[in-house]
Order: structure tokens, then C-alpha cells, then sequence
């Protein structure tokens, strides 16, 4: 049996005395798995395989919610594909020894003429049920929710899952007008989207979560110019968004090189947060990424998985010989990621003593 100390407050208060560089009764946690650990987690902990049996034994702080799609079905489903059917992205499942995932493939639009690309159906806001979202916000209200995922405002990753990873990397670098087109109109939506779900949940969500790959486990993936280019401004009005409703934002990024832009990019009176998980970024002690983001600005948000110690971290959380590593650091939040990609990518958990500033993590 895993043991969990719940500790006294609530979840909901127990992060936002967090985001507010207040004293916790401990350090929020989060929790991630593919469906097989999960199960395997879930007889570990003695509880039903459901969601919220094994958060709650786990003493999971956080809730993501989003609006649930009531209108049409944009994409239909293939014989041995699993098709989103609000993006088109396809799935094939790959095997493993812990039995299997979904991973995407296929690329459906690799190939696509302009006017396709520039008409790819995106969601209709009008489309979701925010009363519903309404309801189940007040079902979770001793969570911290959240609206929204590292898939939210994503340039790269959403987009490549349908025209293919090396096509979008050439696109942004030759801004290729009907990809332009198709990622302005995407935003367009999920920015009305969330500006009716904040709109009637106010009283409920605590923040928002974005996301954007920038690092792999080597390199950053884009130059810093690009992102101020292409990526910067399509993140830029969720966050003003959220910021005028007195909602931080965070970000997955997988990496550190960005953080200037990621607080330069939060409404002056609010916070913008920066989320890592998974790992795709340089290997950064916490002494570096203190040094590169400075401390007094920054929050974490890291990640421990099954391969830290494997791959050079140690059991305390931090980098093997790294001597200012956890327990003496204090994360924004400890996310437990329990094979998110088995036999893949890397899990990394960075995090630092909050301080007053802005909420930033990151992966690294």
C-alpha cells in the first residue's frame, strides 16, 4: 500500500496558497499515467481503477476540466485508427510489454492542397455545453481546477499531427499562407471557447493550462526568433484572456530557453506559468535553470517518472551530483508521470523554492 499524506487544507487551497508564495501544508502534487500503469497503480493503491479513486488516494490536488463537444462530429473513424473528432488527428495503437498506447500517425493532411489546409474544419464554440462544465466545476470546487491542457494553444504539435512534424517546422519558417490561415483560425475558436467557459465558471476554475513543445532531450526545436515570430503572438491573447479574468496561465514547454518571453508575456498585475513535463529539453540542473530564470520570478512544475534514476536523477528529485537538488527545494507542484510514454521519452522532475514573481516551471 503507497502511503499519501493528504494534509489539512483543501486541494484548492493548498495550490493557490502555492501560486501565491504562501505556506502550504505541503507540496501540491500531481498525476499522469498511461492506461496500464495506471491499473497497476491503482491495485497498488488498493482503490477502483476510476480517475478520481486514485487521485484521491494519491492526494492529487488538481482537476482539468473542459466543455464536452454536443454539437457535430467533425471526423469519422477508421477501421484500425482512432480519429479525433474534433481535429482529425489519427492514432494507431503500438504494443509493449505493459501492453500498449495510442501514438499518432498517418499525417492526414501531409500532402493537402492549399485551399484544404486553409479549410480544415475547426470546432464551432457554439457547440459545447458550458452549463454543463458549470456543474461538474462545482462538483469538483475543493480541487484546484483547471481549464485546459498542454495541448491548449499548441502551434507545433497539433498542427503537425495532421500535416506532419517536418511540414510544420518548414511552414513556420516559410510561413506558408494557408498554414497561417488554418492556425489563426484555430486560435480564433478556442479563444471564444474559453472566453465562454471562463465566462460562466469564473467563480470555480483557479487557472489555465497551455502548452508548447519548444526541446528535445538535445536542442531546442525552433530558434528563439521563430517562436517570437510564430508562437509568442498565437499564445498571447488566451493569456491576456485569462489575466483579465485574474487567472494565471501555465505552460508545458519542455525546455528553458524561453523564459524571458514567458514573462514577459504575462499581464503585468497576473502571472504567466510555465509547466515541463516529459522531459524534451537539455538537461538542466535546478542550480542552472535558477541561474538562466532567476529565482525570484519563477515557479516549477516538474516531474518524476519511472526512468529518473535510470537516466542520471536521483531519488530526491534532482540531477545526480546537483548538491542544492530536492528535498531542500520547495516545487510549485510534484507531478507523479507514471510511464507517460513507456520505453520513450524520459520523465524529469525540476523544481525550486517559490518566490514572489511569477509562476513558471519547466521540465528541463
Amino acid at each position: 500500500m503507497i502511503g499519501i499524506f493528504q494534509g489539512s487544507m483543501t486541494a484548492k487551497e493548498r495550490v493557490l496558497r502555492t501560486f501565491n508564495h504562501e505556506k502550504a501544508d505541503r507540496v501540491p502534487v500531481n498525476y499522469l499515467a498511461n492506461p496500464a500503469i495506471h491499473k497497476r497503480v491503482a491495485a497498488a493503491l488498493g482503490v477502483l481503477a476510476d480517475k478520481d479513486s486514485v487521485n484521491d488516494a494519491l492526494g492529487v490536488d488538481f482537476k482539468e476540466l473542459m466543455p464536452r463537444c454536443t454539437g457535430r462530429t467533425l471526423f469519422s473513424p477508421r477501421e484500425g485508427r482512432r480519429v479525433h473528432p474534433l481535429t482529425g488527428a489519427v492514432q494507431r495503437w503500438v504494443p509493449n510489454q505493459d501492453g500498449g498506447y495510442w501514438d499518432h500517425c498517418d499525417s492526414p493532411r501531409a500532402e493537402a492542397d492549399d485551399e484544404t489546409i486553409a479549410n480544415w474544419p475547426v470546432p464551432d464554440p457554439d457547440d459545447f455545453d458550458y452549463d454543463e462544465l458549470l456543474d461538474r466545476c462545482k462538483l469538483y470546487r475543493h480541487k484546484a481546477v483547471h481549464f485546459g491542457h498542454p495541448g491548449v494553444s499548441d502551434v507545433m504539435n497539433n498542427t503537425g499531427m495532421i500535416r506532419g512534424m517536418e511540414n510544420i517546422y518548414m511552414d513556420l519558417a516559410l510561413e506558408t499562407e494557408s498554414v497561417m490561415t488554418l492556425l489563426d483560425r484555430r486560435m480564433k475558436a478556442e479563444l471564444a471557447m474559453f472566453e465562454r467557459a471562463l465566462d460562466k465558471c469564473r467563480d470555480y476554475v483557479d487557472f489555465i493550462w497551455t502548452g508548447e513543445d519548444l526541446g528535445t532531450q538535445r536542442a531546442p526545436l525552433i530558434s528563439l526568433d521563430m517562436f517570437r515570430a510564430q508562437i509568442r503572438p498565437r499564445h498571447q491573447p488566451l493569456i491576456d484572456l485569462a489575466s483579465s479574468y485574474g487567472k494565471p496561465v501555465m505552460i508545458h514547454c519542455c525546455s528553458s530557453w524561453a523564459f524571458e518571453d514567458f514573462i514577459e508575456n504575462g499581464h503585468p498585475g497576473g502571472r504567466y506559468a510555465a509547466a515541463g513535463s516529459r522531459g524534451h529539453g537539455p538537461r538542466l540542473s535546478c542550480t542552472e535553470i535558477r541561474r538562466q530564470a532567476g529565482v525570484p520570478r519563477v515557479h516549477f512544475y516538474g516531474k518524476a517518472g519511472r526512468d529518473d534514476a535510470r537516466s542520471g536523477g536521483t531519488e530526491r528529485g534532482g540531477d545526480a551530483g546537483d548538491d542544492d537538488a530536492a528535498p531542500r527545494l520547495l516545487p510549485c507542484a510534484h507531478a507523479l508521470s507514471a510511464g507517460q510514454y513507456p520505453g520513450g521519452k524520459r520523465d524529469r522532475h525540476v523544481s525550486d523554492r517559490p518566490q514572489a514573481g511569477p509562476v513558471l516551471s519547466t521540465g528541463g
